[in-house]
């Protein structure tokens, strides 16, 4: 059965964020807005690092990437997918968002990034976590780590 299905990634940036006119939409349906409330329950917190959990909960991470999309189960194949071997729908949305982080630290290097991926089911309703994985995060050389990011 096909259900609404959520990946998310709450971000760190240490810019000045009320140049982040949000939200901001990219390719693929990967949209940069605030980080939602409801991410800030222990079910989701369990799954951080003592950093990102501690400025979390400071309020210091405020954005993240999402992107919403249909799938019948994890590991389900990507319907728009072109390749000759299927790629999971949950890896090519990974993958979208990885894309987007790219863009804006091409247009301009900061210390936006990522360095954590939650897949939902059920969403917007119960917000199932299927899949969570620590991902490589884009880290910006030291002349950057304090330049501001302006959408």
């Amino acid at each position: 059965m096909v259900s609404h299905w959520c990946a998310i990634t709450p971000i760190t940036y240490y810019g000045k964020s009320d140049e982040l006119l949000t939200p901001f939409e990219f390719e693929k349906g990967v949209v940069l807005s605030l980080l939602p409330d409801w991410f800030n329950q222990e079910k989701f917190l369990v799954h951080l690092d003592e950093a990102t959990r501690r400025n979390m909960l400071g309020g210091d991470i405020r954005f993240a990437f999402m992107v919403e999309y249909w799938a019948e189960a994890l590991g389900s194949p990507d319907p728009e997918w072109q390749g000759d071997e299927d790629l999971s729908i949950q890896i090519a949305k990974y993958d979208a968002i990885t894309l987007a982080n790219l863009a804006l630290w091409l247009a301009k290097p900061t210390s936006l990034g990522f360095n954590v991926l939650f897949h939902l089911d059920k969403f917007p309703e119960e917000k199932n976590i299927r899949w969570f994985s620590q991902v490589d995060r884009i880290i910006p050389h030291f002349m950057y780590e304090n330049e501001h990011l302006t959408l």
